[in-house]
């Protein structure tokens, strides 16, 4: 007989199981498994700080235009997002707000879970009064994007500025984890090895929560539970 082939949950609980993740077990997993690179750029950060995306990535590539350069063709920027997956946007420019209120609520309506842009927020007031929405961004800034940039891809790998290294590949459906230690992109390939395997940390990491409280030393926690 064949390998018994194991059920993928719904992409639902994997995100909700990602949600209750934090960044330090997530990349540390996925710096065992040899992918250290894999943290987009330290100044990409939420809004807020509770806010959290956890969820299938849907990308979106930008380019800067003169103002008096004919614009690109018009892209329908939202077309085939789907519900629980998170937008993630390579603007190509750094001087305007690119990603507005507006689009926001369209993605909420539709149930997306945020936005991951390597560029500018507009409207950030607004943005934190959408329900259950998680805005991500370089910088906040007041300025139209529509003269100065434009959007000329969607829902192609896309390159978005890292940590590590210059850039980190972000392909249509890789996982994107994001909280107020930064934004982590996981291969969709691996999305629940890496999910098992950090579960598996924040578990051991609580048990050594309670023992640092009991009053055993880092050194008794690392040898019991190898976290610390």
């Amino acid at each position: 007989m064949g390998k018994r082939r194991i059920r993928k949950p719904p992409l639902k609980q994997i995100c909700e199981r990602y949600k209750k993740l934090y960044g330090g077990p997530l990349y540390d997993v996925l710096e065992g498994m040899g992918l250290p690179n894999q943290v987009l750029s330290h100044q990409i950060m939420p809004l807020l700080p509770h806010m959290k995306v956890a969820g299938p990535a849907y990308t979106v590539k930008g380019e800067r235009q003169h103002p008096k350069q004919t614009p690109f063709t018009k892209i329908n920027l939202l077309e085939g997002l789907k519900r629980h997956y998170v937008c993630v946007y390579a603007a190509g420019d750094d001087e305007s707000g690119h990603w507005g209120e507006l689009t926001s609520n369209n993605a909420a309506r539709i149930g997306a879970q945020g936005i991951v842009v390597d560029g500018g927020a507009r409207d950030s007031s607004m943005h934190i009064r959408i329900p259950n929405w998680n805005t991500f961004c370089r910088y906040t800034s007041p300025i139209e994007a529509g003269p100065r940039a434009s959007i000329v891809a969607q829902n192609e790998p896309i390159l978005v500025r890292g940590t590590l290294t210059e850039f980190v590949e972000v392909r249509p459906k890789d996982f994107v984890f994001g909280d107020l230690d930064g934004v982590i992109v996981v291969p969709q390939e691996i999305v629940m090895e890496v999910l098992e395997k950090a579960e598996d940390v924040v578990a051991k990491e609580l048990k050594g929560r309670a023992l640092i409280w009991e009053g055993k030393s880092m050194e008794e926690i690392g040898r019991a539970l190898g976290v610390g």
